[in-house]
């Protein structure tokens, strides 16, 4: 009998590096996520909640456009608009299960919605398929493309985003290739077949799980379908670099007045303040742009980082108010900002009023997935729920008043001015 408990023992650990909790798979259990990583280096999320009726599954490759030629940036587009292929497909739809495919700067998703008894399935089906791709229909997929880029050129946030991307290093050196017409025709089949054989095959991999599934269930279902891969490259994060300041005008026709700013945060400083600094910005910009006299629409955004950010402050005046006006009170706002008094109790009474906000969300189970891949992205704790009102209550009120001054006198690396321009 020892020596049984032993050997299975001996196996659990070969395939597990940190195992899960050991959970039964009862219809009590407590919601919760835990966390491991499998022998060949596939990271695995779950957030185990028999309440709900369906599962909902993420697989995330940690390849993106990053990493694609600098004239192919099209090319993690063409890959996830394909890695299903037409025969899968149509075992997914006689399953049941519903799914999308997305690829962003850091990686590229397949995200699947399904009841529990098609999970081991589908895992079998997809481990199956991810030793190749075949490109189907390129030539009417380029071309669908090109019509796409065409009409994005007439888009505020397109326009915005590839002078954002433009004025963006990293610190491994890489930079964040643009779409082009002609980086998007010049793709071919071999060249999508190779850059999928030397990134996808033994890229770092993510599986996020949550819903009605228990911890043993799917521990079987994993070690069965995903043991046998490839070793996984280990996952690296990328800092946006600090730069020279840039100061970028664009005119055009096609879009209206606006202001963004742009700056960077380390990883450090993203995990640190991150959390509190987007609280803080979001109920300070409210109370001085949108009070009795609004000058601005405003968005707060975080963007192109996965160790670190570039954080976006991004303002459109109102009407009557004209880009300088914008501007001026913008340096009032930086100014406010810069000298504002934080103390540990004006931080704690923040984390309070978050904390019962949060009571009143209704979390499904796409929230969860988000939730945890964005911890996953940005190396963060996902072993807990809800982390905002915990984060702002961790921070040390003197640091953060400092980390404030910083960012908007030395983190700034440009400002984009979008102004309308008229037909002469």
């Amino acid at each position: 009998m020892i020596k049984k408990i032993a050997c299975v023992t001996l196996v659990l650990s070969q395939l597990f590096i940190s195992n899960f909790s050991a959970l039964a798979d009862r219809k009590d259990a407590e919601a919760k996520i835990v966390r491991c990583t499998l022998k060949n280096g596939i990271e695995v999320a779950l957030y185990c909640d028999f309440k709900m009726e369906e599962i909902v599954v993420g697989v995330v490759f940690h390849v993106g456009r990053i990493d694609a030629p600098v004239d192919q940036a099209a090319m993690t587009g063409v890959i996830s608009d394909n890695i299903i292929s037409t025969k899968l497909h149509e075992q997914f739809q006689d399953l049941g299960i519903h799914y999308k495919t997305y690829a962003d700067d850091f990686s590229t998703q397949i995200v699947a919605s399904m009841h529990l008894e098609s999970l081991e399935d589908f895992f079998s089906l997809l481990s199956k398929s991810l030793s190749g791709i075949s490109v189907e229909n390129l030539d009417a997929y380029k071309k669908q493309m090109v019509a796409e880029y065409k009409l994005h050129s007439y888009c505020y946030d397109d326009v915005t985003g590839n002078h954002i991307r433009a004025n963006v290093r990293f610190s491994d050196g890489n930079t964040l290739p643009i779409s082009t017409e002609q980086s998007i025709s010049s793709i071919r089949e071999s060249d999508v077949k190779l850059f999928y054989k030397n990134n996808f095959i033994n890229c770092p991999v993510t599986i996020i799980v949550s819903g009605a599934v228990g911890h043993k269930s799917l521990r079987k279902m994993l070690r069965n379908s995903f043991s046998y891969l490839p070793t996984r490259r280990v996952r690296t994060y990328r800092e946006p670099q600090k730069i020279e300041f840039r100061d970028i005008l664009i005119e055009n026709k096609y879009m209206g007045n606006s202001i963004t700013h742009g700056y960077v945060l380390s990883a450090e400083e993203k995990l640190k303040f991150g959390t509190t600094l987007d609280y803080i910005l979001q109920h300070e910009m409210q109370k001085f742009f949108c009070g009795v006299y609004p000058v601005c629409n405003f968005r707060i955004g975080t963007s192109v980082g996965n160790g670190g950010c570039l954080k976006l402050i991004s303002m459109y005046p109102k009407q009557d108010i004209s880009l300088k006006a914008l501007n001026d009170s913008y340096g009032a706002f930086v100014r406010k900002m810069s000298t504002m008094e934080v103390t540990s109790d004006s931080l704690n009474k923040i984390a309070e009023r978050e904390n019962t906000a949060i009571n009143f969300i209704s979390m499904d189970l796409r929230d969860m997935y988000n939730i945890i891949l964005d911890a996953f992205m940005n190396n963060r704790n996902v072993n807990y729920l809800y982390s905002i009102a915990d984060d702002i209550k961790a921070v040390n009120a003197k640091e953060f008043r400092a980390f404030v001054e910083k960012m908007f006198r030395q983190n700034s690396i440009f400002k984009i001015t979008t102004k309308f321009k008229r037909d002469s």
